[in-house]
Parts: structure tokens; C-alpha cells; sequence
């Protein structure tokens, strides 16, 4: 039972006249509102917090018509009447399992809280301590917590990787205080390397891509979707399938090696990277999307591509990024066809290239484990429920 491994915190509302919305106190949850996809976002704070959750903590709504959704406390929030707080007991549950369990059991909890002919959703901390939990070991539980703290140590690595690469060369670390440097307008380079501008090492004219409706059935023109470089995954999901002209859009189908560039979004993703090593003609890329070709006899596409997602380069987007009334902050081809990079010798582009493409791999394999768990503990705990399978047939 959900009692037996975790720890319940009921909220209590403080005082009404403690709130405000000038960031003194502690930011209070006042219910789903302040909800985000993941973390709640305050929006009032309070000067005499009563119940206050941890970092961690899931935090579950139990009255009216939202109970049972979910969100996790990124920071100490005080939580009002209406939210709860849950974490595991530290030497039997891991409090992010219990959240998967939480979502999972949503619509049974929003049945308990309907029960006995209620008109308005409530559950009671009796209610929720008597949920059944599955009873995976803690080692289990953290299996997926360890794969995300892998990804996130990897990523790490990679941008210190990066920076040192960007720097100093593909010399070890060691070597590093060796290297004589220079200050360019690319950013503090070998004194050996080149400094040009994108333009210059272009094997075609930039392109912004075409946007058309969605098809209405399962014919069209497969086009990416923003989403693609956003995430750095050009996978069927973020396609679809549109009423695109074939013969307008006969250049725009996606090749090898194409370095695709973001110019429109958020101030947060303008000017986003990806390059592109599917297969030829997959799809045709949108309109909010610039496609870089180079003289790869000059540049390595992996080279230019991680340089771009590089502090400086993406500070120079965002700041020349141009925003009008109602539109998204915008960069021109003219933005992107000056902006400085280094050209070092082919030989060592390619060299740097090879070690982030080795870190990018690691990534992709954690990824991947991570998304084999989370349909795994889906699955499980369906079957775990509906008693198809028993504990102590699960092996992760």
C-alpha cells in the first residue's frame, strides 16, 4: 500500500493575506493551475508558508475535478488545500517510481474521489495511503533514474568536450596549456586556425523550406516538423504527411548531411541546429527551416554543425533575431550566411567530428534504454494491476 512506502503531506492553506506575487516567502501551489508539463510554475508567494513539500516531492492533486494529476516539485514550494505531497520512504521506494505509479492509477483515484455519491471530488489521506502499490524492489525502481542520470552526466561531458574541442584543438586535456590561442571574432581559437565567415565555405545558396496543409489522408508529402531539430531527431515522429506540390518542393528533399538551422521560435530555440544523417529523400523539410550545404572538401558537416550549437553562436542568433508584432523572433539568411566560424585543417575538423560523434552514440543508446524502461514499467504496471503477471516474474 502506497502508506507502507511513502510519506503523505496533506497542505494546509496559510493565511490569505500573506500572498503575493513579488517573490517574498515561499512560492505557494495554490492547485493545477500553477501545473506545468512537469513542474509546477508559481505565479504568488507566500510570507508565512504552513506545509511546505521538498524538491522531489510528487505533488497530487486531491480536490475537485483535476484529482489525481500529477506534477514534481523542482524546488520547496508551500502547497494550499487541494494539493498533496508524496515521497517515498528513502530505504524502500523511489518517490519518481511512485509518480509513474501515480499517473498510471489516475483514473482510480478520481473514482475514489467520487465515491459515495459526491458531487464534488475529494480523496482523504486514508484514501490514498490504502493505494496498492507494485511491490518492485528499490534497486528496480531506480533502474530508470540511473539511466537519466547517465544521459544527463553524458550531456555534461559532451558540452565540456565541446568547449575543449572548440578551444584548444583535439589535443588531450593535459596538452592543453600548449597550444598558443588566439582571440578572433569566433571565439578564443588555435593560433593555426582559419576564421571565415558561412558564406564563404557554401557549397549552394541557402533554402528555406515550404510549408503546406496536412493531408487529409495517408497520401502527401512527408515534411519534418519543427520538433525534428529541436530535438535533434529526425524519426518518423516528427513528420506528417502534407498537400505539398511535388514539383515545387523536387529541391527540398533531405540528403545526407544537410545542416538544418531553426529560423523562427522562442528566443530559447531560434537559431537551433541539427544536421541531418538519415536516408536521402525522406522527407522535404518547412518553411521555419534554413538548410545549410557545405563545400564538404572545406568543412565537415558534424564539424560546423556542433560549432553552431556553441554559447557564442547561439548568443549571436538570438541577438540578431528580429521579432514583429504577434510572430515569433526571426533570423535571416543573411544572419546565418555571416555568421564567423573557424576552419581548421580538414584533418582535424574531421578528428573533432569523430569524438563527438562517439559521445553522441552513448547518448542515443541511454536514450533508447530510457524509452525501452518507461514502455516496459507501462507495460508492467498494467499487468501488475490486472494480475497477469506477478512480482516475482519481473527481471529488469
Amino acid at each position: 500500500m502506497l502508506g507502507e512506502v511513502a510519506d503523505l503531506l496533506m497542505s494546509n492553506s496559510p493565511p490569505g493575506d500573506t500572498y503575493n506575487e513579488s517573490g517574498i516567502g515561499v512560492p505557494l501551489i495554490n492547485g493545477p493551475a500553477e501545473y506545468g508539463s512537469r513542474h509546477p510554475k508559481p505565479v504568488k508567494w507566500t510570507s508565512a508558508p504552513s506545509r511546505i513539500c521538498k524538491r522531489g516531492d510528487v505533488l497530487i492533486c486531491v480536490r475537485g475535478n483535476t484529482t489525481g494529476r500529477v506534477n514534481i516539485a523542482d524546488a520547496e514550494y508551500c502547497i494550499r488545500r487541494g494539493i498533496a505531497a508524496i515521497r517515498g520512504k528513502s530505504s524502500v521506494s523511489d518517490t519518481e517510481f511512485l509518480s509513474l505509479v501515480l499517473r498510471w492509477k489516475a483514473d482510480r483515484i478520481l473514482e475514489l474521489a467520487t465515491g459515495g455519491g459526491s458531487t464534488f471530488p475529494n480523496i482523504t489521506k486514508p484514501q490514498l495511503e490504502e493505494l496498492p502499490v507494485p511491490g518492485f524492489s528499490l534497486q528496480e525502481q531506480r533502474a530508470k533514474e540511473a539511466t537519466k542520470k547517465v544521459i544527463a552526466a553524458t550531456r555534461q561531458l559532451k558540452a565540456s568536450l565541446m568547449k575543449h574541442l572548440f578551444t584548444y584543438g583535439s589535443v588531450p586535456f593535459d596538452q592543453a596549456d600548449r597550444v598558443p590561442l588566439k582571440e578572433t571574432d569566433a571565439g578564443r581559437l588555435p593560433q593555426h586556425w582559419r576564421v571565415a565567415c558561412l558564406k564563404e565555405v557554401l557549397r549552394e545558396p541557402l533554402r528555406n523550406g515550404h510549408s503546406a496543409k496536412v493531408s487529409n489522408t495517408n497520401e502527401g508529402i512527408r515534411t519534418l516538423t519543427l520538433t525534428a531539430v529541436t530535438q535533434n531527431d529526425f524519426s518518423i515522429k516528427n513528420t506528417k504527411l502534407t498537400s505539398a506540390d511535388a514539383h515545387r518542393v523536387r529541391h527540398m528533399w533531405l540528403k545526407r548531411e544537410d545542416i538544418f538551422v531553426e529560423r523562427a521560435n522562442t528566443p530559447e530555440y531560434v537559431g537551433l541546429v541539427a544536421l541531418y544523417r538519415g536516408e536521402d529523400n525522406f522527407a522535404i523539410f518547412p518553411d521555419l527551416l534554413v538548410r545549410v550545404r557545405v563545400n564538404e572538401s572545406q568543412v565537415d558537416p558534424k564539424f560546423l554543425a556542433e560549432f553552431l550549437l556553441m554559447p557564442a553562436c547561439r548568443s549571436y542568433f538570438r541577438m540578431n533575431a528580429k521579432k514583429t508584432a504577434g510572430n515569433f523572433p526571426k533570423i535571416d539568411q543573411g544572419t546565418i550566411e555571416n555568421t564567423r566560424i573557424p576552419v581548421p585543417l580538414l584533418s582535424n575538423q574531421q578528428h573533432v567530428a569523430a569524438q563527438l560523434t562517439t559521445v553522441d552514440a552513448k547518448l542515443t543508446a541511454e536514450e533508447r534504454r530510457r524509452e525501452a524502461l518507461d514502455a516496459l514499467f507501462n507495460s508492467l504496471l498494467h499487468h501488475l494491476m490486472t494480475g497477469k503477471v506477478r512480482v516475482g516474474d519481473v527481471a529488469l
